[in-house]
């Protein structure tokens, strides 16, 4: 059983999604938010990236991207979902290089 279209479909999305939490040892939250309405009506696809819990509670860290759909640079909800957790990997790679960079206080 393959593809019926081109581009990412569902399995695609939690295939990223999973991998994204194992490797920055997170929880990640999908929201979706109605944003408008009438003739051209609009989502909002929110993701929230929220590191596991530290012993020192100041050192929570989160992560979060924003997309909308439909937009001219996503045909598919899937991909705009897909696109979205790519912008949300690249926020949690910077943040993640950022945390290790720190000196210790």
């Amino acid at each position: 059983m393959g593809k019926s279209v081109n581009g990412p479909d569902m399995q695609d999305c939690l295939l990223q999604l999973t991998a994204m939490q194992e490797s920055a040892r997170c929880t990640i939250t999908l929201l979706l938010e109605p944003d408008g309405c009438g003739a051209g009506p609009r989502w909002q696809l929110h993701a929230l990236a929220v590191g596991e819990p530290a012993p020192n509670p100041e050192q929570v860290w989160t992560s979060a991207a924003r997309c909308y759909w439909p937009s001219r640079y996503h045909k598919t909800f899937e991909g705009a979902l897909f696109k979205l957790l790519c912008d949300l990997d690249v926020v949690l790679t910077q943040s993640t290089m950022f945390r290790v960079l720190e000196l210790p206080a």
